[in-house]
């Protein structure tokens, strides 16, 4: 799995197997990730591939690009994020 923020350059990638009923849960507060399998929760076989950064999402509009494997292919997406307590 690889997740790419095109707006950062900044690139998370994992090397698990998924499948379609999958869950993949990423915190990047805290710098973890989870993937859920039939209602169970596996934080111990995913890791992020050499290289990748936890993504730090900018305020304002995110490009984010999601694929799978090396190929550079995936489906794009944007996430606007605001900070809640901006100036606290």
């Amino acid at each position: 799995i690889c997740i790419e923020n095109i707006s950062t350059g900044q690139y998370m990638r994992f090397e698990t197997e998924t499948s379609g009923d999958d869950v993949l849960t990423i915190d990047t507060g805290s710098y973890g990730a989870t993937i859920t399998r039939a209602g169970v929760d596996y934080d111990d076989i995913i890791c992020p591939d050499f290289g990748s950064e936890y993504l730090k999402l900018q305020p304002g509009i995110n490009d984010i690009k999601v694929g799978f494997g090396y190929s550079g292919e995936g489906t794009e997406v944007s996430i606007e994020y605001s900070l809640r307590f901006a100036g606290v």
